[in-house]
């Protein structure tokens, strides 16, 4: 299931270190490589920054919500892929604009919080 595979993702983030400042991000934890390469079966080979910065992150800013789609992203990679360019359209720089585009795009929420769903 989804849910699953986006706590294995995020989990596997655990330990991924913010530069001060909101400047940027130190080297991925072996593990996030370890798992990505498993789901879609190939290593990230790109910084923690150019990925951060490919889901549209700028130095600076923070960087939570571009957390939570690189996490999804990820693991709708190696779930069913052809969410990819509709996620990448739901998820902005802040979070109140991203819940937003999700409600307004029919996403199911609700209050209770559940494995692998964003809470905002």
């Amino acid at each position: 299931m989804i849910q699953r595979t986006i706590k294995e993702v995020a989990e596997s983030l655990i330990g991924l270190k913010e530069k001060p400042g909101n400047s940027g991000f130190y080297a991925f934890p072996n593990e996030f490589q370890e798992t990505i390469n498993r789901l879609i079966g190939y290593p990230v080979v790109r910084s923690p920054e150019d990925i951060f910065k490919s889901l549209g992150w700028k130095r600076g800013e923070s960087w939570c919500a571009y957390f939570a789609k690189l996490v999804w992203i990820m693991a709708y990679s190696a779930y069913d892929s052809t969410f990819i360019n509709d996620l990448d359209r739901l998820f902005e720089g802040g979070a109140a604009a991203t819940r937003a585009n999700f409600i307004k795009a029919g996403w199911v929420h609700t209050y209770t919080p559940s494995v692998g769903a964003l809470a905002f």
